[in-house]
């Protein structure tokens, strides 16, 4: 039984599934002889058994030659099986073990916002006499102010509307029908 614990963490590209990162797949091979060269020519089950410190537990009886642990918690998990044959088992395995480490978060997505003396704006744009948003910078409205009226028009999800107060730029007249992304 020498050499018979294999953990598998392979990616797909070597036919095997991609396992999960806490779970540890067990293949081994099943013996073909007894430890006095005769033939086992009844029937093979396997104990699984799992390391806990020191100390070594059975945690379950299978008739394969494959095992998935599952639902394993961040650590180093180690196994090694025994083979079975007519209630006589044999001596334990190589050990295989299997470290699980929690997979790190995606990444954030980050939107970049203009600061304006120290407080957080969003731009003000007048909106054309079709109904479109110009392209003209009108001013500044501070990010979270209320605004009223109907949606003028959605940018990636965001409603813009008309601020009910607003800095206009230098040259824009304050009577202007503008739009800004509302709080």
């Amino acid at each position: 039984m020498k050499h018979l614990v294999w953990i598998l963490a392979l990616a797909a590209t070597t036919g095997y599934a991609q396992v999960p990162y806490n779970e540890a797949r067990l293949q081994w091979t099943a013996p073909a002889t007894h430890t006095d060269g005769s033939p086992i020519v009844n029937a093979i089950t396997y104990r699984v058994e799992k390391q806990s410190g020191t100390a070594w537990s059975s945690v379950t009886t299978v008739s394969t030659t494959t095992y998935a642990a599952t639902g394993l918690g961040t650590g180093t998990h180690c196994y090694r099986v025994r083979a079975i044959v007519g209630g006589v088992q044999s001596a334990p395995s190589n050990t295989g073990c299997k470290t699980v480490t929690q997979p790190a978060p995606n990444p954030p997505v980050l939107t970049v916002v203009e600061v304006v003396s120290g407080y957080l704006y969003s731009p003000v744009f007048p909106i054309t006499e079709s109904g479109a948003r110009s392209s003209v910078f009108a001013g500044l409205t501070k990010v979270g102010s209320p605004c009223d009226g109907p949606t003028l028009f959605k940018y990636q999800g965001i409603e813009w509307k008309r601020p009910v107060r607003w800095r206009a730029a230098a040259w824009a007249d304050q009577s202007l029908k503008v739009a800004a992304p509302c709080g």
